[in-house]
């Protein structure tokens, strides 16, 4: 079986992104600092996209599992991506503190 990886990334324009292993931060840097995305647009989770709307290469796409899945409208802190990473746990549900409602 393969092993279970708590993964996340944020980011915020005007202080970068960091990526997280396991609740541990491993890179952060400037990334896209000052720009801004605009709402109504899509996400591909899975699949590299080659052009803009289209041009996926069936050969390119994840073969796997994803659990537990959560997107937020915030950058999250390193104390809060350990908190849902729940020392190897993985928090079943979004705590209570984390939710913006109205947003």
């Amino acid at each position: 079986a393969a092993d279970v990886v708590h993964l996340c990334a944020t980011w915020a324009n005007d202080s970068g992104a960091a990526i997280y292993v396991d609740g541990a931060k491993v890179k952060e840097g400037e990334l896209a600092m000052g720009k801004t995305k605009k709402a109504g647009g899509v996400m591909n989770i899975g699949q590299e996209q080659d052009s803009l709307g289209g041009g996926y290469d069936g050969n390119q796409a994840f073969a796997g599992s994803l659990y537990n899945l959560n997107m937020f409208n915030m950058k999250l802190s390193d104390d809060q991506v350990t908190k849902l990473y729940g020392e190897g746990t993985f928090c079943e549900m979004v705590p209570d503190d984390m939710w913006k409602v109205g947003m």
